[in-house]
């Protein structure tokens, strides 16, 4: 039995291993979603009555709890998530992290670009108003002699 044969069995063994566990996560994750979402068997049904209104300040208080609660379980999970799999996590931050810093350097790059770009056109406006003032001072002084009549 080669070395190839040994590292392909175990190879197989861990994808075997790891698809089982993902399957359970999954599938325990959906039961626990559906489990949540029946209503309980000890409730009463409701009455055939609509629903009284609440008024929209006590709305609003339990959409900013329930958003609060929702937002810190998914805070828990992926907490439990980063220390289980820190590796994971580690290559994201630097992938993620990367493609961060060259978006940043680009985005400087672009600004100090746009600001030579602007300086230039400013230089450029000086100028171009200097050479309207200059040709427009020499139109007038070459139109001083030539209001004379000419003898």
């Amino acid at each position: 039995m080669g070395l190839g044969t040994l590292l392909k069995g175990i190879f197989e063994t861990n994808n075997a291993v790891l698809g089982n566990f993902f399957k359970l996560a999954i599938s325990g994750t959906i039961q626990a979603e559906v489990m949540e979402n029946q209503p309980k068997q000890n409730e009463q049904p409701t009455s055939s009555a609509p629903p009284i209104q609440k008024s929209e300040e006590g709305q609003a208080v339990n959409t900013a709890m329930g958003l609060k609660e929702s937002l810190e379980k998914r805070y828990l999970k992926v907490k439990e998530h980063a220390e289980t799999y820190p590796y994971v996590w580690a290559s994201y931050i630097v992938v993620y992290g990367g493609f961060a810093l060259w978006t940043t350097y680009r985005w400087r790059k672009l600004r100090k670009t746009e600001d030579r770009v602007r300086a230039l056109q400013e230089r450029l406006r000086k100028k171009q108003a200097e050479a309207e003032e200059s040709s427009s001072s020499t139109k007038v002084i070459e139109k001083g002699p030539s209001d004379k009549p000419s003898k």
